[in-house]
C-alpha cells in the first residue's frame, strides 16, 4: 500500500498519522494499547474505494510525542486543536471514525468537539465509557497516581494479586496473563503508566454520549468480547439498544478483540450507501 508519513507539530506535542490515498471520503483510524497503525494494513484495502484513510499513532505509540513535560495529560481542547489541524490540512468536512480500546478515547475527545460532522462510528472493545473502577483507582488523583507509579516500579504488588484473583476466579485466565505480560519490561510498564495517566481526561459518560448520537444522527457499530474484563462490555451491549446500533460479540478477552478489525460486518458498515 501506498501513504503518506505525515505530522502536526506544536511546542508542546508531535501527532504522527499515515494517510492512505482512496476515496472522497474520509475514515480516521485509532490504535489500542502497544500497538501502532500495522494492526490496520489489512483492513485498509478492503475500503480504499470509499475512503481516504488516515491512521494515528497514538502518543507514547509510534512517531506520536508529548513534548509538554511539566504536564500529566492532555486535554480534550488541545486534541481537538491538533486534529483540527489535519481536517484543515486536507480540507476534511464529514468523516467517519474506527478504533480499538484505548484509542476509543481519542474518538470520544474528538466527539466532544466535532460531532455534527461525523457520519459513522465503529468502536471495538472501546475504553473510556467514564473511567472504570481500575482506571479511576490507578489515577483519579495524585495519590492513586503515585501507588500506581510505585506498583509498576515493583510490579509484583501487581502481579502477585493478578495470580490470586485469577485462582479464586474474580478474573480469567486470559485477563491475568495479559497483566502478566504487560508489565514484563521497563519500558512496558513505563509507557502503561504515561498511557493511562495521560488519557485521562479523554472521556464521556454514556447518557451524554447517547444524546449526542442521537442530536447529530450518526451511526454506530460496536464489537466487544464476552470474555474481556477490561471494558465495560454491558453498558456498550446497553448503548447499542438504545441507539439501535449493530452489536457484534465475540467469545473473546481483550487482546483478542483486534481480530474484529477484519469482520465482514464491520466493513459493511463502513461502505453501506458509499457512491
Amino acid at each position: 500500500m501506498i501513504y503518506n508519513p505525515e505530522s502536526i507539530l506544536t511546542k508542546h506535542y508531535k501527532l504522527s498519522y499515515k494517510v492512505y490515498p482512496g476515496g472522497e471520503k474520509y475514515l480516521f483510524l485509532f490504535h489500542g494499547y502497544g500497538q501502532s497503525t500495522d494492526i490496520f494494513e489489512s483492513f485498509i484495502p478492503t475500503v480504499l474505494s470509499h475512503y481516504t484513510v488516515i491512521a494515528i499513532d497514538l502518543f507514547f505509540h509510534g512517531d506520536s510525542e508529548v513534548l509538554q513535560k511539566n504536564k500529566n495529560f492532555i486535554s480534550i481542547g488541545e486534541l481537538n486543536q491538533l486534529f483540527g489541524e489535519i481536517l484543515q490540512r486536507y480540507s476534511v468536512h464529514t468523516f467517519s471514525m474506527l478504533s480499538f480500546s484505548i484509542g476509543s478515547r481519542f474518538i470520544f475527545a474528538i466527539f466532544h468537539t466535532y460531532s455534527n460532522q461525523i457520519d459513522r462510528i465503529a468502536l471495538i472493545a472501546p475504553d473510556g465509557f467514564g473511567n472504570t473502577f481500575w482506571f479511576r483507582m490507578a489515577t483519579s488523583n495524585v495519590l492513586c497516581r503515585a501507588v500506581f507509579k510505585l506498583a509498576l516500579t515493583f510490579p509484583f504488588l501487581i502481579t502477585y494479586p493478578a495470580r490470586f484473583f485469577n485462582g479464586i476466579g474474580i478474573i480469567n485466565d486470559a485477563t491475568s496473563n495479559f497483566i502478566q505480560k504487560s508489565l514484563q519490561s521497563k519500558k512496558e510498564r513505563e509507557r502503561i503508566f504515561n498511557t493511562w495517566v495521560y488519557f485521562r481526561k479523554l472521556k464521556m459518560h454514556s447518557a451524554a454520549f447517547v444524546n449526542k448520537i442521537k442530536a447529530a444522527s450518526i451511526q454506530l457499530f460496536f464489537a466487544t468480547g464476552s470474555k474481556d474484563e477490561l471494558v465495560a462490555h454491558h453498558t456498550i451491549q446497553k448503548i447499542s439498544i438504545q441507539l439501535h446500533a449493530p452489536y457484534i460479540e465475540l467469545p473473546f478477552a481483550h487482546a483478542k478483540m483486534v481480530q474484529a478489525i477484519s469482520l465482514e460486518e464491520l466493513r459493511i458498515f463502513l461502505i453501506a450507501d458509499r457512491k
